[in-house]
């Protein structure tokens, strides 16, 4: 059984959502949060990817609590730089990621899509729990998501020392069955 980790950082909110804008990626988020954004802050571009983008972008807080697989992006014609995809089940959203480098880097969200994860990936393997903490915490120790029939004394995983075994903490962890990423 194998991990990844995923850090959502506010400078890569931006990317997500398709918009162009002279704002730089933190004043962006720091403004759609506190409202302060303007139509004359932002532009789309004619190929319609911000209104595909922000037509998911809703769901994503989602993939923390639902069903969802995981695998290797079979770059199938679309031009993305990620290296895997995340999904649910429900085909509404797609996350792609690129693995992060570095001994402290987390996998990082690339695009967003509506389109059945298992469209995009093989081998397509499930999710079987995800745990969340702050960007800044050391252990998770708190779990969103856990897959029925899956037994917490027998999940045995890479990184396990980043692991509470008291209390199961939240920033995006997912743990797969079947799936491995490679060294970098």
């Amino acid at each position: 059984m194998k991990s990844v980790e995923i850090g959502f950082h506010d400078y890569h909110f931006l990317h997500l959502t398709g918009i162009r804008t002279n704002l730089k990626a933190k004043q962006f988020y720091s403004a759609c949060l506190n409202r302060k954004i303007s139509p004359r802050d932002i532009a789309l571009d004619a190929k319609g990817n911000a209104q595909r983008k922000l037509a998911v972008l809703p769901y994503l807080h989602e993939l923390l609590y639902q069903n969802c697989m995981i695998g290797d992006f079979i770059q199938s014609g679309i031009q993305i730089k990620a290296d895997y995809f995340v999904g649910n089940t429900r085909a509404v959203l797609s996350v792609g990621f690129r693995y992060g480098s570095g001994t402290k880097a987390v996998d990082i969200p690339v695009t967003l899509y509506k389109e059945d994860v298992r469209r995009q990936v093989r081998p397509v393997c499930k999710v079987v729990a995800i745990f969340v903490k702050g960007l800044q915490e050391e252990q998770y120790a708190e779990h969103t998501y856990w897959s029925k029939g899956q037994d917490y004394d027998t999940l045995h995983f890479q990184g396990e020392e980043k692991w509470s075994r008291k209390k199961l903490d939240v920033e995006n962890h997912g743990i797969t069955e079947d799936w491995e990423a490679p060294e970098t």
